[in-house]
């Protein structure tokens, strides 16, 4: 509050000095000396006053075209529960709203038109759109933007849930062994993956070296997100403060995923790739070439593992799909901005377990029958597989888990033969 005070009073000097340097040059004429001052950007121009369309008339007609989806990313009944949210965090001030609405001849700003407005930016539209939709100023826009994206971050009930709790392993596990061929991955609870999001790298005010921002792989200008799905394509943790250059290993190894990580209760562990060092809460695939000659138990478990690992790049397909924002390098403040991913990935989620027909994917299909070397039918149900009851000690401290799945592979013959092998 000082500093805020200190920055009015310095402004204060400037606007009296601007005035009596005007005052001596216009010989105190009232319109020489304001026509002066505006385009010094001493006063404000004459406000400009923007009718707002009938709110109920525009949901009509974006619910009769069936555009509403596409134009906010989410459905009327998901809109509104974010208002709702919006209405504790934003109240609107109605004596004010009343005396602009009589000078403007038009309605208040309703919070459902400020949460409108923000959308329409997040889902990669113009700021004019919002301008033009919502009747508000450019600069308005902007402040509504912030207002919006902190508010929604801060409210409790679009938090991102993680835990490594028993009860939390296990239901994040029968998900993902749902989705499993054979059930092979069984304590799988999260697959983890970066994602690139480009950025103007910042002034060498706020930070001296602007390269660090470059990522060499990306051939861009970005930060590096790190994220973590379940079963249901939910996101359960992420986490956004390395610069472009930095690595996926880097990245892990000093983020909070890393102690997240570190704590899950054993078998259970999270499927990555090859970026991420392989260890008992960290399943990469087996590095080598020409693995489904050399080692076709090996090849078959990468095949398995990626079909779990590749749901985390689904997400992120399906989330630079609903926001826009990202499609093209951003030009907020990067702080701002970061505060803007955080949202995203918050309303993703919020998105995501409404299951709208937009966001509609379809599930990895069952592998064909497996059979054995004399022709027989190998029926995965009959398969009791590991558990962690009867996991000796010795397992956990000489062979990794991955390499028991290995062994049921060979164990149940369950290989996957790619389909442009010829040999």
């Amino acid at each position: 509050e000082e500093e805020e005070d200190e920055d009015e009073e310095e402004e204060l000097l400037i606007v009296h000095a601007a005035q009596h340097f005007l005052t001596e040059v216009c010989d105190d004429d009232e319109i020489e000396m304001t026509t002066a001052a505006q385009q010094l950007g001493l006063y404000r121009d004459e406000a400009l006053f923007r009718r707002r369309w009938d709110s109920e008339y525009l949901v009509e007609l974006a619910e009769r075209e069936g555009s509403f989806v596409a134009e906010y990313r989410v459905d009327i009944p998901g809109f509104n529960v974010l208002a709702d949210f919006l209405r504790e965090a934003m109240p609107v001030n109605d004596r004010m709203a009343n005396l602009k609405s009589m000078e403007s001849n038009s309605d208040p700003i309703t919070v459902e038109s400020k949460l409108g407005a923000a959308l329409i930016i997040l889902g990669g539209g113009r700021i004019m759109e919002s301008m033009r939709t919502h009747g508000i100023s450019k600069s308005y826009c902007y402040d509504n933007l912030r207002r919006v994206v902190r508010a929604l971050n801060k409210h409790p009930a679009l938090a991102i849930q993680s835990g490594n709790s028993l009860d939390f392993c296990k239901k994040k596990a029968k998900a993902f062994e749902e989705r499993s061929s054979y059930g092979i991955f069984k304590y799988c609870t999260g697959a983890i993956d970066g994602l690139a999001l480009s950025v103007i790298a910042p002034s060498r005010r706020k930070h001296q070296n602007q390269s660090q921002f470059r990522s060499g792989s990306k051939k861009k200008t970005c930060i590096n997100v790190q994220a973590v799905c379940d079963g249901n394509y939910l996101i359960q943790a992420m986490t956004a403060k390395h610069v472009g250059s930095t690595n996926d290993a880097d990245c892990f190894e000093t983020c909070s995923l890393k102690q997240l990580n570190s704590s899950l209760p054993f078998p259970y562990h999270w499927n990555g790739d090859h970026a991420y060092t392989s260890s008992e809460t960290m399943h990469t695939p087996f590095p080598g070439i020409n693995l489904h000659i050399l080692n076709i138990p090996q090849d078959s478990y990468n095949f398995w593992q990626s079909q779990l690992r590749i749901m985390i790049e689904q997400v992120f397909g399906m989330f630079l799909q609903i926001f826009g924002i990202f499609w093209k390098p951003a030009s907020y403040d990067l702080d701002f901005f970061l505060e803007i991913v955080h949202c995203c990935f918050r309303l993703y989620n919020f998105i995501k377990a409404r299951k709208l027909p937009c966001l509609h994917s379809k599930r990895t299909p069952p592998p064909e029958v497996a059979l054995d070397a004399q022709g027989r039918l190998i029926d995965p149900r009959w398969r009791s597989g590991i558990t962690a009851a009867n996991l000796s000690s010795d397992v956990r401290t000489g062979t990794t888990l991955r390499d028991h799945i290995v062994e049921e592979i060979i164990e149940n013959n369950f290989y996957h033969k790619r389909s442009h092998n010829i040999y």
